[in-house]
């Protein structure tokens, strides 16, 4: 009989956690240790967002990239025991040792966890949820907590322990490995979550060197970097209603004469989120807003030199440019908005961009 190759399964959703996890790998020094399977486990991977992971995974050495994005859109409990299934027969070659994972564990991760029952797994941080309180979310972002112990009761009498793990919000902390963080904060709800014994690995140094491995653009002025949030997610009304992408436009452009005015002499670029279409970049540069769509995870941006300020609305590299990168940071009022982009978790969403000291303009 042949012998099963030892894996690791690298499970991403995107660009950002890529590199993320990769610097997780470089800080522990066990990269070869076993065949690293990259996993894209988000329902948003359309064909333009996969060629850039499957581009940037080869580049920093993984070879074997497995997209379960459609698997991922179909997934509920009744489809995750097919999942299941699935999952040990893709991976029937090997012998999964380690599932490098997110914090934040959904159906999926937990469907994960209990197909390869004696994996280790470690986690890492994946921006800005990590730091939300889960008492100012609302409507659909907050867990029903009756709901979620019915469920648990259903699921435990069928004996599908994923399902029933699903719904008390299971943290496996006798099969946690390592725990890696970018910034050392435990104030949000999930990331505190998984506080134990062990320590937090703290991988700021690592994740440094690995994206300044690579070779992005010379800005010939002091730049602002206006970072744009993720108008193709897969649930974001503005990727197929026209008016919405619109209204979404519109606050981008007004937000963009506010940092005009403030700053006149200062470069404003925007930056589409690495998610973005094909499609959806054609249209936006219809409005001559000084689009940049390159490749790259806005980190490797922030780390230029000539970039004086980070601007968003709700993006997680906010906290990562001031907290990483020293830069100036400039969100706004997002208890005022009312688009997808911080739909249903404006009053948390805020709760962080205080908490880490970014400035808030009224728009």
């Amino acid at each position: 009989m042949k012998k099963k190759k030892l894996a690791r399964l690298i499970c991403i959703s995107s660009l950002f956690q890529l590199f993320v996890a990769h610097s997780c790998l470089k800080k522990r020094g066990d990269l070869k240790k076993y065949f690293n399977i990259v996993v894209l486990t988000s329902s948003n991977i359309h064909i333009n967002n996969y060629e850039k992971i499957h581009k940037f995974s080869n580049s920093l050495g993984y070879k074997s990239v497995i997209n379960l994005s459609n698997q991922i859109k179909k997934l509920t409990p009744d489809y995750s025991l097919f999942l299941r299934k699935d999952l040990m027969n893709k991976f029937k070659n090997y012998e999964i040792r380690e599932i490098l994972i997110r914090y934040k564990f959904n159906l999926f991760e937990h469907t994960i966890f209990s197909s390869f029952n004696e994996a280790k797994i470690s986690i890492f941080e994946d921006g800005m949820g990590d730091y939300m309180k889960h008492s100012l979310l609302d409507n659909a972002r907050k867990r029903n907590k009756l709901k979620d112990f019915l469920n648990y009761l259903y699921y435990r009498c069928l004996n599908y322990d994923h399902l029933f793990y699903f719904n008390i919000n299971y943290s496996y902390p006798l099969r946690i490995n390592n725990k890696f963080e970018l910034i050392n904060d435990c104030n949000g709800d999930l990331k505190s979550h998984h506080i134990s014994d062990k320590s937090f690995i703290n991988i700021k140094n690592e994740f440094l060197k690995v994206i300044k491995k690579f070779k992005t653009i010379k800005f010939r002025k002091k730049t602002i970097l206006f970072l744009m949030h993720d108008i193709d997610e897969y649930f974001d009304p503005a990727r197929t209603n026209k008016i919405e992408l619109k209204k979404n436009i519109q606050y981008y452009i007004k937000a963009r004469q506010l940092i005009s005015k403030k700053f006149p002499n200062y470069d404003i670029v925007l930056k589409t989120h690495p998610n973005i279409r094909k499609s959806t970049l054609k249209i936006l540069k219809k409005y001559n807003l000084n689009i940049l769509s390159k490749n790259f995870i806005t980190e490797m941006l922030i780390n230029n030199k000539k970039v004086f300020c980070v601007v968003g609305f709700a993006s997680s590299s906010l906290i990562y440019a001031k907290k990483i990168f020293k830069k100036k940071t400039i969100s706004f009022n997002t208890n005022k908005l009312n688009f997808h982009a911080v739909d249903n978790q404006s009053r948390s969403i805020f709760d962080v961009l205080k908490r880490f000291k970014i400035d808030i303009l009224e728009l």
